[in-house]
C-alpha cells in the first residue's frame, strides 16, 4: 500500500547505492513479490539472515515506523514519552521518534505505543492516510 501511494504521488525515495537484493527464499510464489522486489531495491525492507522475507507474517508497529521513516524525510524531532518506551527495539527508536512526532503513530490505552504489537489492516491504512496528507502538503 505504501509503495503504490508513494509511487503514485511521485514521492519514492532514491535507490541508495551498493544495495544488493537478495534473492528470498519465500517470495518468488507470492502476489506481492514485484513490489517486495522494489521495495528492496530502494531499501525500504530486509528479510532475516537466511534470505527469508516473510511475506505472510504479520507487521509489527515498530517495523512499520521503520519502513515508514526510510521513506519520508521527516525532522529529526522527538516523539516519545510513552509508557512503554524501552519496549521499542534499538534499531527501531529513531524512527519511532520521528515518526510518532509527526503524528503517523500515536499511543493507545495507558499513553503505550505499543511497538511490538502487530498492524492491523486498519491501523495500515489510517497510517497511510496520513502519510499522503504528509506528501500533499
Amino acid at each position: 500500500m505504501l509503495y503504490t501511494a508513494l509511487a503514485q504521488k511521485n514521492a519514492l525515495p532514491q535507490a541508495p547505492k551498493g544495495v544488493e537484493e537478495p534473492l528470498f527464499a519465500d517470495v518468488e510464489n507470492t502476489w506481492a513479490a514485484d513490489y517486495i522486489h522494489q521495495a528492496v531495491r530502494l531499501g525500504l525492507v530486509a528479510g532475516s539472515d537466511e534470505n527469508i522475507f516473510a511475506p505472510d507474517r504479520p507487521i509489527t508497529r515498530q517495523e512499520m515506523m521503520t519502513i515508514i521513516d526510510r521513506c519520508l524525510d521527516l525532522p529529526d524531532e522527538n516523539g516519545l514519552g510513552f509508557a512503554d518506551d524501552g519496549d521499542i527495539a534499538f534499531w527501531a527508536l529513531e524512527a519511532a521518534a520521528r515518526t510518532s512526532a509527526a503524528g503517523l503513530f500515536q499511543g493507545g490505552s495507558g499513553n503505550a505505543l505499543m511497538p511490538l504489537a502487530t498492524s492491523t489492516r486498519a491501523e495500515a491504512a489510517t497510517v497511510l492516510s496520513r502519510v499522503v496528507e504528509m506528501l500533499e502538503q
